[in-house]
């Protein structure tokens, strides 16, 4: 799959804020880790492990774009996949595109505004450029989520995100890392069940006041705590 530079620059400017550990990431907080690399499991076997930490934990989010289990089901019979796929830096690209499209995103879009609004419902990170609620996440104060940049920044990668220097410079205005290496691995915490127990350590709350699990962390934008997902597909 081929992706213009216009897209691929909001992209990398969405998962650099959601998940700055890369493809690998996922929600610190999560009951259980995944049991491997994110990018060497199957699209069912991230499913399997969303499902079986969702009643215990906050948020399942996983990967670049830190997608809900909801949101993946749905995706994944939108789009007419097996479930057999690698969950892998391609898979998630075309996941990310397929989402970015549905919000109303096209590289041609000249009304700003109304398409940044769009994806900021998408993605929790991204502030809402206009209206009452500018400049806060879409699901502020929904269990710690924030907006992690500008919407002047926001805007401008969303105008010239197809200028890699544009992208680059709004991240470090952001506070995120520039170039950061996307699919570097993740350590995985033992799980629960094996003969080493998992390590917990206490550590200055990000977000709220909780334990964090090593190898992870609590980062406010990936906490979406809906009764049903909201992008979840019939």
């Amino acid at each position: 799959m081929t992706i213009d530079p216009r897209t691929r620059g909001v992209m990398e400017f969405i998962g650099a804020l959601e998940a700055p550990r890369g493809y690998n990431d996922y929600f610190g907080g999560v009951a259980e880790p995944p049991p491997k690399q994110l990018t060497t499991m199957t699209i069912d076997e991230v499913l399997a492990w969303q499902d079986g930490i969702d009643a215990r934990s906050i948020s399942e989010a996983a990967g670049r774009y830190q997608i809900m289990e909801d949101t993946l089901r749905g995706l994944k019979r939108r789009m007419g996949l097996k479930g057999d796929e690698l969950f892998d830096i391609k898979m998630q690209d075309r996941l990310a595109v397929e989402l970015m499209g549905m919000a109303g995103w096209h590289p041609d879009r000249d009304d700003h505004e109304e398409v940044a609004n769009a994806l900021a419902k998408v993605w929790a990170a991204l502030p809402l450029v206009s209206g009452d609620n500018e400049g806060r996440s879409a699901y502020h104060d929904l269990a710690g989520n924030k907006a992690l940049t500008t919407p002047e920044l926001y805007l401008e990668v969303i105008r010239r995100g197809g200028d890699a220097g544009v992208v680059e410079a709004a991240l470090k205005e952001s506070g995120r890392a520039v170039r950061a290496r996307v699919d570097a691995p993740v350590r995985i915490a033992a799980r629960a069940d094996s003969e080493q127990p998992v390590k917990l350590r206490r550590s200055a709350p990000t977000g709220f006041d909780a334990t964090m699990i090593e190898g992870g962390r609590l980062e406010p934008s990936k906490v979406l705590v809906f009764a049903n997902d909201p992008f979840a597909m019939e």
